[in-house]
Protein backbone atom coordinates (compact mmCIF):
# COMPACT_ATOMS: atom_id res chain seq x y z
CA UNK A 1 0.00 0.00 0.00
CA UNK A 2 1.26 3.51 -0.86
CA UNK A 3 1.27 6.31 1.71
CA UNK A 4 -0.22 9.68 0.79
CA UNK A 5 -1.15 12.77 2.83
CA UNK A 6 -4.38 13.25 4.81
CA UNK A 7 -5.90 16.20 6.67
CA UNK A 8 -6.94 14.67 10.01
CA UNK A 9 -3.88 12.48 10.53
CA UNK A 10 -0.44 12.78 9.01
CA UNK A 11 -0.64 10.07 6.38
CA UNK A 12 -2.79 7.26 5.08
CA UNK A 13 -2.59 4.50 2.51
CA UNK A 14 -3.89 4.12 -1.01
CA UNK A 15 -5.58 0.85 -1.92
CA UNK A 16 -4.11 -2.27 -3.51
CA UNK A 17 -7.47 -3.97 -4.12
CA UNK A 18 -11.22 -3.42 -4.03
CA UNK A 19 -11.67 -4.53 -0.42
CA UNK A 20 -9.11 -2.00 0.74
CA UNK A 21 -10.71 0.70 -1.40
CA UNK A 22 -14.10 -0.04 0.12
CA UNK A 23 -12.73 0.02 3.67
CA UNK A 24 -10.88 3.28 3.14
CA UNK A 25 -13.77 5.21 1.64
CA UNK A 26 -16.31 3.72 4.05
CA UNK A 27 -14.06 4.86 6.90
CA UNK A 28 -13.72 8.32 5.35
CA UNK A 29 -17.49 8.65 5.14
CA UNK A 30 -17.81 7.79 8.83
CA UNK A 31 -14.92 10.10 9.71
CA UNK A 32 -16.62 12.95 7.87
CA UNK A 33 -19.84 12.39 9.79
CA UNK A 34 -17.97 12.32 13.11
CA UNK A 35 -16.13 15.56 12.32
CA UNK A 36 -19.35 17.24 11.18
CA UNK A 37 -21.04 16.18 14.40
CA UNK A 38 -18.24 17.44 16.65
CA UNK A 39 -17.97 20.71 14.75
CA UNK A 40 -21.74 21.24 15.01
CA UNK A 41 -21.25 21.12 18.79
CA UNK A 42 -18.12 23.25 18.86
CA UNK A 43 -19.01 25.97 16.32
CA UNK A 44 -22.78 25.90 15.73
CA UNK A 45 -22.68 29.42 14.29
CA UNK A 46 -20.84 28.17 11.18
CA UNK A 47 -22.51 24.75 10.91
CA UNK A 48 -24.14 25.64 7.58
CA UNK A 49 -20.79 26.70 6.11
CA UNK A 50 -19.09 23.51 7.27
CA UNK A 51 -21.97 21.34 6.07
CA UNK A 52 -21.78 22.90 2.60
CA UNK A 53 -18.12 21.93 2.25
CA UNK A 54 -18.89 18.32 3.17
CA UNK A 55 -21.88 18.35 0.80
CA UNK A 56 -19.60 19.49 -2.02
CA UNK A 57 -17.23 16.63 -1.18
CA UNK A 58 -20.06 14.10 -1.30
CA UNK A 59 -21.34 15.32 -4.67
CA UNK A 60 -17.81 15.41 -6.10
CA UNK A 61 -17.34 11.78 -5.08
CA UNK A 62 -20.86 10.56 -5.86
CA UNK A 63 -19.81 7.59 -8.01
CA UNK A 64 -17.24 6.26 -5.54
CA UNK A 65 -19.78 6.66 -2.73
CA UNK A 66 -22.42 4.82 -4.79
CA UNK A 67 -19.96 1.95 -5.24
CA UNK A 68 -19.27 1.86 -1.50
CA UNK A 69 -22.98 1.80 -0.72
CA UNK A 70 -23.55 -1.02 -3.21
CA UNK A 71 -20.69 -3.09 -1.79
CA UNK A 72 -21.69 -2.28 1.79
CA UNK A 73 -25.19 -3.61 1.20
CA UNK A 74 -23.60 -7.03 0.73
CA UNK A 75 -21.39 -6.84 3.85
CA UNK A 76 -22.14 -8.29 7.26
CA UNK A 77 -23.34 -5.63 9.72
CA UNK A 78 -20.67 -6.69 12.23
CA UNK A 79 -17.93 -5.89 9.71
CA UNK A 80 -19.44 -2.49 8.96
CA UNK A 81 -19.78 -1.72 12.68
CA UNK A 82 -16.14 -2.64 13.18
CA UNK A 83 -15.00 -0.39 10.34
CA UNK A 84 -17.13 2.47 11.70
CA UNK A 85 -15.65 1.98 15.17
CA UNK A 86 -12.10 2.05 13.82
CA UNK A 87 -12.86 5.27 11.94
CA UNK A 88 -14.38 6.93 15.03
CA UNK A 89 -11.48 5.87 17.24
CA UNK A 90 -8.99 7.17 14.69
CA UNK A 91 -10.47 10.64 14.46
CA UNK A 92 -10.97 10.79 18.23
CA UNK A 93 -7.28 10.04 18.70
CA UNK A 94 -6.31 12.65 16.12
CA UNK A 95 -8.47 15.29 17.80
CA UNK A 96 -7.13 14.40 21.25
CA UNK A 97 -3.57 14.49 19.96
CA UNK A 98 -4.13 17.94 18.48
CA UNK A 99 -5.09 19.27 21.92
CA UNK A 100 -8.20 21.05 20.73
CA UNK A 101 -9.37 22.49 24.03
CA UNK A 102 -9.61 26.18 23.17
CA UNK A 103 -12.60 27.53 21.19
CA UNK A 104 -10.40 29.28 18.63
CA UNK A 105 -8.41 26.09 18.02
CA UNK A 106 -11.58 24.10 17.53
CA UNK A 107 -12.97 26.67 15.13
CA UNK A 108 -9.76 26.68 13.10
CA UNK A 109 -9.74 22.87 13.03
CA UNK A 110 -13.32 22.65 11.79
CA UNK A 111 -12.80 25.26 9.08
CA UNK A 112 -9.57 23.58 7.95
CA UNK A 113 -11.15 20.14 7.78
CA UNK A 114 -14.21 21.40 5.94
CA UNK A 115 -12.26 23.40 3.36
CA UNK A 116 -9.96 20.47 2.71
CA UNK A 117 -13.00 18.46 1.65
CA UNK A 118 -14.34 20.88 -0.93
CA UNK A 119 -10.93 21.62 -2.46
CA UNK A 120 -10.12 19.86 -5.74
CA UNK A 121 -7.28 18.06 -3.95
CA UNK A 122 -9.79 16.66 -1.46
CA UNK A 123 -11.53 14.33 -3.89
CA UNK A 124 -11.06 10.59 -3.59
CA UNK A 125 -9.69 10.51 -7.13
CA UNK A 126 -6.99 13.07 -6.30
CA UNK A 127 -6.05 11.84 -2.83
CA UNK A 128 -6.29 8.09 -3.39
CA UNK A 129 -6.35 7.41 -7.14
CA UNK A 130 -6.04 3.66 -6.71
CA UNK A 131 -9.03 3.49 -4.38
CA UNK A 132 -11.04 5.61 -6.80
CA UNK A 133 -10.09 3.39 -9.73
CA UNK A 134 -11.07 0.17 -7.96
CA UNK A 135 -14.43 1.60 -6.93
CA UNK A 136 -15.22 3.13 -10.32
CA UNK A 137 -14.28 -0.14 -12.04
CA UNK A 138 -16.64 -1.95 -9.69
CA UNK A 139 -19.43 0.50 -10.44
CA UNK A 140 -18.88 0.15 -14.18
CA UNK A 141 -19.58 -3.58 -13.90
CA UNK A 142 -22.39 -3.13 -11.36
CA UNK A 143 -23.94 -0.03 -12.87
CA UNK A 144 -26.72 1.97 -11.33
CA UNK A 145 -29.97 1.51 -13.20
CA UNK A 146 -31.39 4.54 -14.96
CA UNK A 147 -33.93 4.98 -12.16
CA UNK A 148 -31.27 4.59 -9.43
CA UNK A 149 -29.10 7.23 -11.07
CA UNK A 150 -32.12 9.52 -11.52
CA UNK A 151 -33.11 9.11 -7.87
CA UNK A 152 -29.59 9.90 -6.68
CA UNK A 153 -29.52 13.06 -8.74
CA UNK A 154 -32.98 14.09 -7.54
CA UNK A 155 -31.96 13.74 -3.89
CA UNK A 156 -28.78 15.71 -4.59
CA UNK A 157 -30.73 18.48 -6.33
CA UNK A 158 -33.37 18.61 -3.60
CA UNK A 159 -30.68 18.86 -0.92
CA UNK A 160 -28.81 21.60 -2.78
CA UNK A 161 -32.00 23.62 -3.20
CA UNK A 162 -32.72 23.32 0.52
CA UNK A 163 -29.18 24.34 1.48
CA UNK A 164 -29.34 27.37 -0.81
CA UNK A 165 -32.57 28.37 0.96
CA UNK A 166 -30.89 28.15 4.36
CA UNK A 167 -32.08 24.73 5.51
CA UNK A 168 -30.06 22.72 8.00
CA UNK A 169 -28.15 19.99 6.14
CA UNK A 170 -29.19 17.13 8.40
CA UNK A 171 -32.84 18.15 8.26
CA UNK A 172 -33.04 18.77 4.52
CA UNK A 173 -31.05 15.68 3.52
CA UNK A 174 -33.33 13.46 5.60
CA UNK A 175 -36.38 15.18 4.12
CA UNK A 176 -35.14 14.79 0.54
CA UNK A 177 -34.31 11.12 1.02
CA UNK A 178 -37.80 10.59 2.41
CA UNK A 179 -39.58 12.74 -0.17
CA UNK A 180 -37.89 11.22 -3.23
CA UNK A 181 -38.14 7.74 -1.73
CA UNK A 182 -41.89 8.08 -1.29
CA UNK A 183 -42.39 9.51 -4.79
CA UNK A 184 -40.44 6.85 -6.65
CA UNK A 185 -41.64 4.08 -4.37
CA UNK A 186 -45.28 5.00 -4.84
CA UNK A 187 -45.26 5.48 -8.60
CA UNK A 188 -44.34 3.38 -11.59
CA UNK A 189 -41.49 4.71 -13.73
CA UNK A 190 -44.01 5.90 -16.27
CA UNK A 191 -46.11 7.68 -13.64
CA UNK A 192 -43.04 9.34 -12.16
CA UNK A 193 -41.78 10.44 -15.58
CA UNK A 194 -45.21 11.96 -16.25
CA UNK A 195 -45.20 13.73 -12.87
CA UNK A 196 -41.60 14.96 -13.12
CA UNK A 197 -42.02 16.01 -16.73
CA UNK A 198 -44.98 18.18 -15.72
CA UNK A 199 -42.84 19.77 -13.00
CA UNK A 200 -40.03 20.47 -15.48
CA UNK A 201 -42.53 22.09 -17.82
CA UNK A 202 -43.24 24.64 -15.09
CA UNK A 203 -46.68 23.26 -14.28
CA UNK A 204 -46.23 22.36 -10.62
CA UNK A 205 -49.88 22.91 -9.76
CA UNK A 206 -50.95 20.53 -12.51
CA UNK A 207 -48.39 17.96 -11.34
CA UNK A 208 -49.79 18.10 -7.82
CA UNK A 209 -53.24 17.24 -9.17
CA UNK A 210 -52.10 14.10 -10.96
CA UNK A 211 -53.67 10.97 -9.40
CA UNK A 212 -50.29 9.30 -8.84
CA UNK A 213 -49.17 12.30 -6.76
CA UNK A 214 -52.44 12.64 -4.84
CA UNK A 215 -52.15 8.96 -3.88
CA UNK A 216 -48.81 9.46 -2.09
CA UNK A 217 -49.60 12.78 -0.37
CA UNK A 218 -50.37 11.17 3.02
CA UNK A 219 -46.96 9.48 3.01
CA UNK A 220 -45.22 12.66 1.83
CA UNK A 221 -46.70 14.57 4.75
CA UNK A 222 -44.80 12.25 7.09
CA UNK A 223 -41.54 13.54 5.55
CA UNK A 224 -42.30 17.11 6.59
CA UNK A 225 -40.44 18.90 9.36
CA UNK A 226 -40.99 22.35 10.84
CA UNK A 227 -37.23 22.87 10.66
CA UNK A 228 -36.87 22.42 6.89
CA UNK A 229 -36.85 26.12 5.99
Amino acid sequence: MRLVSQSVSQEFQDADNLDQAFGMVFAELRTNEYIRSRCAEWVPDIKSEIDMHFYVWATSNADEISAVKRIGAQKDEAILDQLASVAANGVQSAISGAGLTEPDDRRAFCIRQAKSKSADSGTIRQRTPNASRFLLNYLSSHQLSASEYRNRELVTGCTKQGLNMGSDFDVISAYCECFIGVLVGGMTDEEFDDYYGTIKDGRSQDANKLPQFVAVVPQLEQCQSNDIF
